[in-house]
């Protein structure tokens, strides 16, 4: 319960603050400051990224979450070297913003840890299994959910999965 309160007094702060046209490094700063006046009792993870379609970029910020993937047009994936922060609430620190070239066809693969670890395998694991999943010739958004999501029903003890997939185009 409090873990479902946290996240939505988090996200109700980052609709207001993506409102304000932030960049997402500054945007994590504002919303880290709000965890810290909320006085969490546990930690969040976020990754906020901004796409921008005319220059075929994408910039993105993390607090302690899992770095993106990125899949090639022509089927490789490889992971973004976003500068990893802290969690939200723990830290007064700035994030640092990072930009990556998106290529049209491209596909940047957003993830929870739940999809990645659990208790039959480590987080090691779970991400070259990720990767082996994106890796090949190209298929719908919807097969690649369809793939990964059911790849991940063996995992008989589970923590919550989101998978957000974005197209450049």
């Amino acid at each position: 319960m409090r873990a479902a309160a946290t996240m939505g007094q988090l996200r109700t702060a980052t609709q207001t603050l993506a409102s304000l046209d932030l960049d997402p490094a500054e945007l994590l700063y504002r919303l880290d400051r709000v965890a810290e006046q909320l006085h969490l009792e546990q930690i969040a993870t976020c990754l906020c990224a901004r796409y921008d379609r005319a220059a075929g970029t994408v910039q993105i910020a993390c607090a302690g979450h899992l770095p993106p993937m990125l899949v090639h047009p022509h089927g490789t994936v490889e992971t973004l070297p976003v500068v990893p922060g802290p969690p939200l609430g723990i830290s007064s620190e700035r994030y640092e913003l990072c930009e990556f070239a998106l290529p049209a066809g491209g596909l940047l693969v957003l993830y929870t840890d739940g999809l990645v670890e659990g208790r039959e395998w480590d987080i090691d694991e779970g991400l070259a299994k990720l990767r082996g999943l994106l890796t090949g010739p190209p298929l719908g958004i919807e097969r690649i959910c369809d793939v990964v999501i059911r790849a991940q029903a063996t995992q008989t003890e589970r923590d919550d999965i989101a998978l957000l997939l974005v197209k450049a185009l």
